[in-house]
């Protein structure tokens, strides 16, 4: 028992829940093995009792000033800071900088409300009340000392946005679709962000306010048949397949494309691509993929290697993307090489050791050896990226509401890009699941790793944000 009582104080700690109410209404009971798991995932040491008192002590140390900190508008602006007694309040000063530029400045004596250091407590000073929503950076200085202590300090509305018509109590109705089972005589055997554009202007015409999408996070080029929207290589990119091929303007510029589908055997496979009772992952992207490629060698030929206006685009685009769509990129890259070579290769977990991380070596030296491949799969994400924001500028000409909105995915497959490249924001030995119900009484094991909360913290839930931020563009 002695074991178990400092494992659920940690579990405590960490918000680790050691009970729940199961199906049934009866009070079910998390094993410790399964507690001292989770800890293990956060980086807690749980060799012993005395180990992981230790982590946990150092972990929840309180940092002179938190990482971040979240204020609803309207609350008061109340900063903690955890100093020594020694420390004179009037050795402080602030400077805040707004996320809209501006700068603001002051001493902490001056808007000391409390200390409560003598109990072992925090000091607590003020900031302006009258703070616009965003994500601001506060630096407190100390004199004599090098570097400033920071914190991102979060000003959020009291809720969450609402379009005025809702605000105003109006009814408003909508679809929601599975984009891959739209059925056209113009897609190629999977509904396309083409016909999601007639969709929305057939709904709009009938005086309807949004479409509603299945997840259409990025999957697996490389691996057609890994087609759950609900288990995506990342959540922050799109799913090519939704590409509406003939519609990208290179198509219309570029010869070799143009023949290769117009000729009878093409013509005669998206035929039967389209007649097909049930998606065929593996021929809409032999199909796909047969002619995309050709489309970005023009895109290179007539704009990259011309430097002209489309060209810029793109390139904003890749730089807007950063680190983020690299991954992406070059994950697909890699990941249609090594299918090449071996056809069994369904994610990283089987790519050989050196490919396994982003950040190895050898993954950094593909990238240079083969950029245009790379480049081919930012190519594509920004072809699809604009398609969808195409969809969306009609929802707006048309008056519609909401226009699009898009489901978001629990949480990311385990093989994919975003594990691939992760630096710890994921728990990828932990998985997201459902306890057992009614429906399926083994429970259910999801193969999605968690983000990590402590991590997300101390990272002021920059990748939280940067998520929500990619599913609403």
């Amino acid at each position: 028992m002695k074991d178990d009582q400092v494992l659920k104080q940690v579990a405590d700690i960490a918000g680790i829940a050691d009970s729940y109410v199961s199906a049934w209404g009866d009070e079910a009971k998390v094993e410790s093995e399964t507690i001292r798991r989770l800890l293990a995932a956060l980086g807690y040491d749980t060799r012993n009792d005395e180990a992981l008192l230790e982590s946990a002590n150092k972990k929840h140390h309180p940092d002179v000033l938190a990482p971040v900190q979240v204020v609803r508008s309207g609350e008061p602006m109340r900063i903690a800071m955890h100093l020594d007694q020694a420390a004179r309040s009037s050795d402080f000063s602030w400077r805040l900088e707004t996320e809209q530029g501006e700068v603001m400045e002051g001493w902490l004596q001056s808007q000391l409300i409390s200390d409560e250091r003598a109990d072992g407590g925090p000091l607590v000073f003020s900031l302006p009340d009258d703070l616009e929503w965003g994500y601001h950076k506060l630096e407190v200085f100390r004199k004599r000392r090098k570097s400033p202590f920071e914190m991102t300090l979060i000003v959020t509305p009291q809720s969450c946005y609402k379009q005025d018509a809702l605000q105003e109590d109006k009814k408003l109705w909508g679809t929601s679709v599975q984009l891959y089972s739209i059925r056209t005589n113009h897609n190629w055997g999977i509904g396309d962000f083409g016909d999601l554009k007639q969709l929305v202007a057939d709904v709009a015409a009938r005086g309807g306010d949004f479409v509603g999408l299945n997840p259409i996070h990025s999957l697996f080029p490389a691996n057609p048949e890994g087609a759950s929207p609900y288990s995506p290589s990342s959540r922050r990119w799109l799913n090519l397949m939704y590409i509406d091929v003939s519609s990208v303007s290179e198509f219309a510029q570029c010869d070799e494309a143009q023949q290769l589908v117009g000729s009878p055997e093409f013509q005669q496979r998206l035929v039967e691509a389209r007649n097909a009772n049930w998606v065929n992952y593996s021929e809409v992207s032999c199909l796909k993929m047969a002619v995309l490629p050709l489309l970005f060698d023009t895109f290179r030929e007539r704009h990259l290697d011309k430097k002209t206006a489309r060209a810029e685009k793109f390139l904003a685009f890749v730089e807007q993307g950063g680190e983020s769509l690299l991954h992406q990129a070059a994950f697909d890259a890699l990941h249609a090489e090594l299918k090449k070579e071996d056809d069994s290769v369904w994610g990283w977990p089987v790519f050989p050791e050196e490919y396994r991380h982003f950040d190895n070596p050898a993954v950094q030296t593909f990238i240079k050896k083969n950029y245009a491949k790379v480049q081919l799969f930012m190519y594509l994400q920004w072809i699809a990226d604009t398609q969808l924001a195409e969809v969306n500028e009609l929802a707006e000409e048309k008056g519609m509401v909401m226009g699009l909105y898009r489901d978001l995915a629990v949480g990311v497959c385990d093989s994919g890009s975003e594990t691939w490249a992760d630096h710890g924001a994921l728990c990828q030995d932990v998985s997201v699941g459902a306890p057992p119900d009614i429906l399926g009484p083994l429970g259910q094991n999801w193969g999605l790793p968690p983000l990590n909360p402590e991590v997300l913290k101390e990272r002021a839930y920059d990748p939280y944000v940067q998520l929500i931020r990619a599913n609403m563009r």
